[in-house]
């Protein structure tokens, strides 16, 4: 199946949190990134942080707990978190998030 998805603006006042993580070798060495977007289209900021081993799913839940802190820091309103790990945003809706990520 192929199904095709478009990006869309948040709206006015509110931040869209695109993020993603992967593994190398799942389980491996790991990354996140994070990029914030206004309703204009415009990228108010970025980050990104390179993991030790972990998997996919794990680095997925490190990239929304990154960036929900970086928003909370900020200051900003998040109207949206969009993720390619549809399981890992799942998890966050259902307060199901990997035990050892309750403290980080």
């Amino acid at each position: 199946m192929v199904k095709s998805f478009f990006w869309e603006l948040p709206q006015k006042d509110e931040i869209k949190l695109n993020i993603d993580g992967a593994a190398r070798g799942n389980p491996g060495k790991g990354g996140i990134g994070c990029i914030f977007g206004n309703c204009d289209g415009k990228v108010l900021g970025s980050l990104s942080k390179g993991l030790g081993p972990v998997t996919n799913y794990m680095a997925e839940c490190e990239a929304i707990i990154h960036g929900v802190d970086y928003t909370a820091l900020v200051g900003w309103l998040i109207a949206w978190i969009e993720s390619d790990s549809t399981t890992a945003v799942e998890s966050f809706k259902s307060e199901n998030i990997p035990w050892v990520l309750e403290a980080t």
